[in-house]
Order: C-alpha cells, then sequence, then structure tokens
C-alpha cells in the first residue's frame, strides 16, 4: 500500500500594473485577430522616457524593450511582429490546456466526484494505484472501485467485492448517480483510462 501524503498545489497568477487603453480598445490593431486570442488584452505597453516595452502578465518574464528613434518614433513592424509572436505563444498554451482538461463524457461529476478524479490521479502517480491508507474509508473505497483495485478493496474495512463497494457508494454519496456503472466510467474518461474495466452484477439504484 502506498503510504504517502498527498500535496495540493495552487497555481496563482502575477498581477502586474494597468494596462494604457485607448478609446478603440476593442479594435484588432495587429490584423491577426488579435482579440480572439485568450487573454490578448494582457499583452500592454510600457512607456518610458528613452524606451517603451512590450510587456505581458501571463508572463511577467516577458519584457521586449526598444529606444526610441527620432521624435519618439518606434516603427509599427516591430510592434506588430512582436505582438503576433507572442500572441501564438498565448495561443499554444491555451490549446494544451484545452487538450488537458478533463473529459465531459458520461454523467456530472459533483464535488466529491471531482475529488476522486483527483485522488485517482495521485494514486496512479504516487501509489502504484493504491489510495493513500489515511484518507477517509469513502474515498479508499471510491479510488480503489475506480481503479479496479481489488486487493485494496480487500483490505481496507470489512474488505469488499467490486459490487459490495459500488452499492456502499450509491448509499453513503450525497448525490447518488442514477447509474453507479457511468460514473465510474466518466471519472475513468478523466482519467483517460478504458472504461471496461468494471461492469457491476446487479447494478444498485439510487436512493430515494
Amino acid at each position: 500500500m502506498a503510504n504517502q501524503q498527498p500535496e495540493a498545489t495552487a497555481h496563482q497568477r502575477p498581477s502586474g500594473p494597468p494596462a494604457t487603453t485607448g478609446p478603440d480598445k476593442g479594435s484588432d490593431t495587429t490584423g491577426a485577430g488579435a482579440g480572439a486570442v485568450p487573454e490578448a488584452d494582457q499583452v500592454y505597453l510600457w512607456i518610458g522616457d528613452d524606451t517603451v516595452a512590450v510587456r505581458c502578465r501571463v508572463h511577467p518574464d516577458f519584457n521586449e524593450v526598444r529606444a526610441y528613434g527620432p521624435d519618439r518614433e518606434v516603427p509599427a513592424s516591430w510592434m506588430i511582429g512582436l505582438l503576433a509572436r507572442h500572441l501564438a505563444q498565448h495561443t499554444a498554451e491555451a490549446a494544451n490546456e484545452e487538450s488537458a482538461a478533463p473529459v465531459t463524457i458520461g454523467v456530472p461529476l459533483d464535488d466529491f466526484g471531482r475529488e476522486v478524479v483527483r485522488r485517482c490521479r495521485w494514486a496512479i502517480e504516487h501509489g502504484a494505484g493504491d489510495p493513500y491508507i489515511k484518507w477517509p474509508h469513502l474515498y479508499q473505497v471510491a479510488v480503489a472501485l475506480v481503479l479496479g483495485n481489488h486487493l485494496h478493496l480487500e483490505d481496507v474495512g470489512p474488505g469488499y467485492t467490486m459490487d459490495s463497494a459500488a452499492s456502499l457508494l450509491v448509499s453513503s454519496m450525497k448525490n447518488p448517480p442514477a447509474d453507479i456503472a457511468m460514473w465510474v466510467i466518466t471519472i475513468r474518461g478523466n482519467l483517460q483510462l478504458p472504461g471496461d474495466m468494471w461492469s457491476p452484477s446487479d447494478p444498485p439504484g439510487p436512493l430515494c
């Protein structure tokens, strides 16, 4: 059994100074559809005494600086090319995040279901498929059921079969699904695992 404690992590986005906007804030000045790029409005100009910089609140290390020419001029081609390249990075990152997002097949998941998904990921990545032995009983049963971990189900509490574990979940969940097998398939879909590892011999019905 795995005996490591899972750790929660939080992603915080750094804040930055407010962007300077003009009356035509909503126009597409790059000609490349910048208004349709996720978080494109996070890119802004910083106007200094001798230089102008293009910065981004999403990427705090991004800081492209250019000195003014005569009469404090900056070539538009420099600024447009820079914006196009950096906004392409935004688009690529958004596509990567979308491909990594949970699959929305099957039945809707409530807070308990989403937490089971999170703990299943921990069990796969850190527990070799075993739930953490100090988790609450119900989470251990749910994770073991979803991952098809027969040995853990036999060891936890009084010991369970796949079907008795499913019955326990339905009788204990605040919002039990009408089809516990589809609930398991939904979670396995979120984890990108095959959905046919377990099917109930006598599916328990919802609570009245």
